[in-house]
């Protein structure tokens, strides 16, 4: 909005696009593309793992459940980006089988 300074995804974006502009490719490609393959490997056990934590179907599953399934799904989203920021410790818990410890 007016009058507010840039996002960060702002300051990411004009950074893209002045790269591009010079002819200067993504010099984080091959990165990315090795933190999607781990990424791809660890989806559905921890998807699993996480559905495992409540069901809506299930008469069994309390509010207790479900606010630690959701806990489990947020503490997975931030494990992600920092793994994404290139955090050493998410790239370590992945290197030791941690890498979302709720899961």
């Amino acid at each position: 909005p007016a009058g507010q300074g840039a996002t960060l995804l702002d300051m990411v974006d004009t950074k893209e696009k002045l790269l591009r502009a010079r002819g200067l490719d993504d010099m984080f490609a091959g990165l990315k593309r090795d933190e999607n393959a781990i990424a791809a490997v660890l989806f559905h056990s921890i998807a699993a793992e996480i559905d495992s934590i409540w069901s809506p179907d299930d008469a069994k599953s309390s509010e207790s459940h479900k606010a630690r399934m959701i806990q489990a799904v947020i503490e997975c989203c931030l494990a992600g980006n920092l793994f994404d920021a290139g955090a050493a410790a998410a790239v370590q818990g992945v290197a030791v089988g941690d890498f979302c410890e709720p899961c």
